[in-house]
């Protein structure tokens, strides 16, 4: 784990503001769109006005290199996002709480990554990325089912108001979430295993930068929570994305096709 910074030279603690709300406020922007009052923008999103010696590939690498970084500190006690994702989420946290962040760095940069690229080495951080999506799903979150109710807006403010809270208790104790890591855990170490014992084929192209994974007929789909949507994927994508460094995968399964751009790369 990485060292913490000096509690001394952390900016102050934000407070989460709705994206809607902010209106003539000054405040900073995390993983999304700044606004016209917006003093500071940490986002990875393209064309906008991050501070360039903080870019990093996740929105929450780069909050921590903000938090690394004294001369670039900004007093402004709101932050914001227009949207909700583990990305978000946890870029947000960091600014809400940098003291207890910076004591889970590399779990929640690793997390980010998961989330956003699906790619992830770290199991921990895989099972909270799995644990953040599943509080997510109305179908089985623990949440109240009231947070799911309502415009988009009012969803967003409801869920990042109780994850910000939530969070820090998940971090904690990862393992007593188990119920909600564990099936898509085991769906990505069978699909790794499926990899390694040439059920599932992936063969690359590099010069074309392409990858086609080929996926038995008969190998069931299971779900994968990516992006606060459910899908149905025979082979889980953290065991074909950690492999292959290809941008461009194409999925074959019977008749089925599926083309997919990556795009965790500047």
């Amino acid at each position: 784990m990485s060292a913490a910074n000096p509690t001394s030279v952390l900016p102050v603690p934000a407070r989460y503001c709705p994206y809607n709300q902010l209106g003539d406020q000054p405040n900073i922007i995390v993983d999304g769109k700044e606004q016209k009052a917006t003093v500071l923008t940490l986002s990875h999103w393209p064309w906008n006005s991050t501070p360039r010696d903080l870019l990093r590939d996740t929105s929450t690498d780069i909050v921590f290199a903000y938090l690394d970084s004294p001369d670039h500190h900004v007093n402004i006690p709101l932050v914001s996002n227009s949207h909700y994702d583990e990305d978000g989420l946890l870029s947000m946290y960091a600014l809400v709480d940098p003291a207890n962040a910076l004591a889970h760095r590399e779990l929640m940069i690793a997390t980010s990554r998961a989330g956003d690229f699906a790619i992830c080495t770290n199991t921990d951080a895989a099972k909270l990325s799995f644990i953040l999506a599943a509080f997510a799903d109305p179908g089985i979150s623990p949440l109240p089912s009231s947070i799911f109710k309502g415009t988009a807006a009012e969803q967003i403010h409801g869920l990042y108001t109780a994850m910000l809270s939530e969070l820090p208790l998940i971090m904690s104790n990862i393992a007593g979430y188990q119920q909600y890591w564990e099936p898509e855990l085991a769906h990505w170490q069978e699909s790794e295993q499926a990899i390694a014992d040439g059920e599932v084929v992936i063969d690359e192209i590099p010069d074309l930068d392409l990858a086609i994974v080929h996926v038995p007929q008969d190998l069931s789909a299971k779900t994968v929570r990516r992006y606060l949507q459910k899908w149905q994927r025979s082979v889980h994508p953290f065991a074909v994305h950690n492999i292959t460094q290809c941008s461009r995968i194409v999925w074959l399964k019977g008749d089925s096709r599926e083309m997919q751009y990556r795009y965790e790369s500047w």
